[in-house]
């Protein structure tokens, strides 16, 4: 596999960036997307019960807060990788992440998991699963912990 455009989605987190602190030649020579899902929830006006839902009052600014940590986050790519950066406000990341790579013609979705487990996994969920579960492109993923030997 050769991948011409590469997706890495993000939470703005260092476990996010593994993909390129470890593996920052799979990156190089290659368009790249760094993706931010921000979380949304639609909320229902107080005065106007019928009205359809609106963003959160806070969507703006949080986008704008991603949009800036993407742009930092693109300057340490190497050089000659074409680095895009992306700020997409969805309720479920998951399956957003999968529907932006397959309408915007990525050949590579590259995740880092958390490593949730237990109770943790079970309410804050895997976005790395759900990824997986949801892409009609190849998913690499890259685990919590590197393997000990």
């Amino acid at each position: 596999m050769n991948p011409k455009h590469i997706l890495l989605p993000t939470d703005l987190s260092e476990i996010s960036l593994r993909p390129l602190e470890h593996n920052p030649e799979l990156f190089e020579g290659r368009q790249v997307t760094l993706l931010s899902v921000v979380p949304n929830f639609p909320v229902l006006a107080p005065a106007s019960p019928f009205a359809p839902p609106v963003d959160s009052p806070d969507l703006g600014p949080r986008m704008e807060s991603a949009r800036e940590g993407l742009k930092a986050i693109a300057d340490r790519f190497p050089a000659n990788a074409d680095v895009r950066t992306e700020a997409i406000a969805e309720r479920d990341s998951g399956p957003a992440i999968a529907h932006w790579a397959r309408d915007n013609d990525v050949d590579l979705i590259v995740v880092s998991t958390h490593g949730r487990t237990g109770f943790r996994r079970r309410t804050l969920g895997s976005v790395a699963e759900s990824v997986l579960r949801h892409s009609t492109v190849p998913v690499l993923a890259f685990p919590e912990k590197e393997n000990q030997k």
